[in-house]
């Protein structure tokens, strides 16, 4: 089963960076390094959650025996510098995309417009987090309906404006989806498990408190 990140516990710090980018057979004795560039990758994400109630010490002790049972946490993300609207917004991708693509095509309209740029994270599925780091192509197009054609565009509807944003990715995607799927700039998700086997250990002091760091890693 799948962890569900507890309420109870706010994280006061969250740091999220990518790894895995690449592979180095270390330095010649001239200095001269080689190094081998993947554009895979996964997220290496470091939490930092003040334990101050028995709810967050009970339930911190239960994701964390559960995680040591090999069961994957959702983990929640908490981001400031989102698009702005991105809580009201919708955003599909605009046709279907391969496993392992580093490069995808979303829908908006503009009721709330969303300005992407590189940098903003956003979710799939639920469980996959992603970041954009180059807006390929920007396009918008004005909709309106002929009731004598015949509707057989696969891209998404809206009535008004509809915003097109090619964008490349980090990580490439870890499955295959179909176009319409939804893409989540507001709840942002990671499924991920410890680093280390110690990662988050509770240390209670005088029993009760507890500034708990946690290591995680992507699920994969």
């Amino acid at each position: 089963m799948t962890i569900e990140w507890d309420e109870t516990l706010r994280a006061r710090s969250t740091t999220v960076n990518p790894r895995g980018g690449w592979t180095s057979g270390g330095r010649s004795l001239s200095g001269a390094e080689q190094r081998t560039y993947s554009d895979a990758g996964y997220w290496s994400i470091t939490c930092t959650v003040p334990i101050r109630k028995r709810e967050q010490a009970l339930a911190w002790r239960a994701m964390k025996a559960r995680m040591g049972m090999a069961e994957p946490l959702r983990f929640k993300m908490c981001e400031l510098w989102r698009p702005e609207g991105a809580a009201d917004a919708t955003v599909l991708l605009e046709s279907a995309a391969a496993a392992r693509t580093t490069q995808i095509s979303l829908a908006s309209s503009n009721d709330p417009a969303l300005e992407l740029r590189a940098g903003h994270y956003f979710s799939v599925s639920g469980e996959r987090l992603h970041l954009i780091t180059r807006v390929i192509s920007h396009d918008e197009e004005l909709q309106y309906w002929d009731e004598e054609d015949t509707w057989v565009d696969p891209s998404p509807w809206w009535e008004g404006v509809l915003i097109t944003d090619a964008v490349a990715i980090f990580p490439p995607l870890r499955g295959a989806l179909a176009g319409g799927t939804a893409v989540n700039f507001s709840d942002l998700v990671c499924l991920a498990r410890p680093e280390e086997a110690t990662s988050g250990d509770l240390d209670l002091d005088l029993g009760r408190f507890a500034d708990v760091t946690l290591t995680l890693v992507e699920y994969l």
